[in-house]
């Protein structure tokens, strides 16, 4: 990978040791201009106003918040590029490996892998190539597996109410916050989900995002 493939990099992490380890990294190895945030609900706002090609996304878990704004900001920014870097000390984190990659992240790594293991993740995910190192064969199989192309003309048309949904989901909102905004219970917001997701045939936020966008939603 050349360098200046990275000219935009933000980094985003709660954590200000983290936040100062990324950009070391970054200035010892590549030439770009790096960003920090601690907030992810401000990472639209930046990645809208300035040229970012790659996130440098840390948590400790992906929250749905944080999965639909993943999405929103890949299907908005196709090019983009999003590296996940985990945190989280689980023996089994292939939960949280696949709600990444339902956001459209293609390269998901552990922050203890040491810094080789983020320049290889780095290398794959500016060619475009999926680097998940912690899955198993039959789990990339799995989860890798790419979906089924969905043509619009045969796609059933949303109820007003599922539609209001998708939009409070495309804004980021949780289930407890649309069924406040809605007025109606959580379970019924979570019903409405499940049933968006099985007329647009779809499993990914990604494809979500990019429904609303094409239907004016977003």
């Amino acid at each position: 990978m050349e360098q200046q493939n990275l000219r935009n990099v933000l980094i985003l992490s709660k954590l200000k040791l983290i936040q100062d380890s990324l950009t070391c990294f970054v200035k010892n190895n590549y030439q770009a201009e790096i960003t920090c945030l601690s907030e992810f609900s401000q990472a639209h706002s930046i990645v809208s106003k300035t040229p970012i090609n790659i996130i440098f996304c840390e948590s400790s878990h992906i929250s749905d918040e944080d999965e639909v704004l993943i999405s929103k900001l890949i299907s908005e920014k196709p090019r983009l590029k999003v590296l996940y870097i985990s945190s989280c000390h689980s023996r089994d984190c292939s939960g949280c490996v696949y709600k990444v990659i339902r956001a459209g992240v293609k390269a998901y790594i552990d922050c203890d892998s040491g810094f080789d293991n983020l320049r290889v993740a780095v290398n794959k995910v500016m060619a475009d190539q999926a680097y998940f190192p912690m899955l198993s064969s039959q789990q990339k199989k799995d989860f890798l597996k790419p979906e089924a192309p969905n043509p619009r003309p045969n796609t059933p048309p949303l109820t007003s109410r599922e539609q209001q949904v998708l939009r409070l989901i495309v804004d980021g909102l949780s289930n407890k916050e649309t069924s406040k905004k809605l007025n109606i219970s959580i379970r019924t917001v979570e019903s409405h989900r499940v049933k968006i997701m099985k007329k647009l045939k779809t499993k990914t936020f990604a494809s979500l995002i990019k429904h609303a966008v094409l239907e004016g939603l977003a």
